[in-house]
C-alpha cells in the first residue's frame, strides 16, 4: 500500500486513501503525530478548476454532438486529474502543536 510523508514528522504514515480524500477537500489526520493537515488550498482550487472545465467541456461537447462516448472521456480525464492531484499537491499542517513522540 502506498503511504506518504507527514509534513510534521516526516514519516510515511499517511496512506493513499487518505492523500485522495485531502484532495477532495476533506482535513485528514496523521497516524503518528495526530497533525490536522490538509492539502494546499491554491493548488487545489487549480485542479478544482480543472474538474468544472472537465465536465462544461465534454457535457457542451455532447450538446452539440450526441455523441455517448463524451461521457467516457469525461471520466478518463477525471481520473487522470484525480492522480494528478493525488501525485502533485503537497500536505500542509493545520495545526502548530509541537510533533508528539
Amino acid at each position: 500500500m502506498t503511504m506518504y510523508k507527514c509534513p510534521r514528522c516526516q514519516t510515511l504514515s499517511i496512506p493513499f486513501k487518505d492523500k485522495y480524500r485531502a484532495g477532495m477537500w476533506s482535513n485528514i489526520y496523521c497516524r503518528n503525530c495526530k497533525a490536522k493537515l490538509c492539502a494546499y488550498p491554491w493548488l487545489l482550487a487549480g485542479f478544482f478548476v480543472l474538474y468544472a472545465w472537465d465536465i462544461m467541456w465534454f457535457a457542451g461537447l455532447y450538446y452539440f454532438t450526441r455523441n455517448e462516448l463524451d461521457f467516457v472521456y469525461m471520466a478518463l480525464v477525471w481520473l487522470i486529474l484525480s492522480a494528478l492531484s493525488v501525485s502533485f499537491i503537497p500536505l500542509a499542517v493545520m495545526r502548530t502543536d509541537p510533533p508528539r513522540a
